[in-house]
């Protein structure tokens, strides 16, 4: 009984170390992406131009965040993947298109941080 109770909990213990791993690399590739679209967001706020180049960059960077986020939180790697789109094509991408896809940089932002506070 009690070895069967220690491989249980050895079980859990390993189940929950992985699950943690997991998240980690989730915000570890989630992080860049967020924080080079807030920083680039806030200078078009400030009124300077558009630059392709940085937005062919937030467009390879959301795509690597889908990829690292999927094995922790796939619906979240989806809308990664969907900021990812909306960098390559931004012209086809209104308000309520980003409304609709849930992928506005708060939305992100509080998934983020409820990773982290997990």
């Amino acid at each position: 009984m009690i070895e069967t109770l220690t491989l249980l909990a050895e079980g859990v213990m390993k189940w929950v170390s992985f699950d943690y791993a997991r998240r980690l690399k989730a915000i570890d590739a989630l992080t860049p992406a967020l924080s080079a679209t807030i920083a680039y967001t806030s200078k078009l706020k400030r009124k300077e131009p558009h630059d392709r180049d940085v937005e062919d960059r937030l467009f390879e960077a959301w795509y690597l965040a889908s990829s690292g986020v999927s094995p922790y939180d796939k619906p979240l790697a989806k809308r990664c993947l969907d900021k990812s789109e909306h960098w390559l094509n931004s012209a086809l991408y209104d308000e309520d298109k980003v409304g609709e896809l849930n992928i506005s940089l708060l939305a992100m932002r509080a998934e983020l941080e409820k990773m982290k506070h997990q």
